[in-house]
């Protein structure tokens, strides 16, 4: 079992390593959140219920990025979405 309690998710020890090392080679930036995406949250419209994504939403929203989503309610507040 691991260390957080999720018997089936054992993570190696340089995890973070691993994570920022290939976030560089697919040329992927980490935004943090900031207090305009958190004011952004506050005006999406009811339709994005999923705290997590309203939050995503709010980044791409205000950072004028495109988001990766199935999620086809991202489209009619004006986001672009791949995939």
């Amino acid at each position: 079992m691991s260390k957080k309690g999720y018997p089936d998710r054992e993570l190696p020890e340089d995890w973070d390593q691993r994570i920022a090392e290939g976030f560089a080679e697919q040329e992927i930036a980490e935004i943090p959140i900031l207090a305009k995406h958190c004011k952004m949250v506050e005006t999406l419209p009811a339709h994005h219920g999923d705290p997590f994504d309203r939050m995503l939403f709010a980044q791409a929203l205000e950072s004028g990025l495109e988001v990766v989503s199935s999620d086809r309610k991202a489209e009619r507040d004006g986001l672009v979405r791949v995939w």
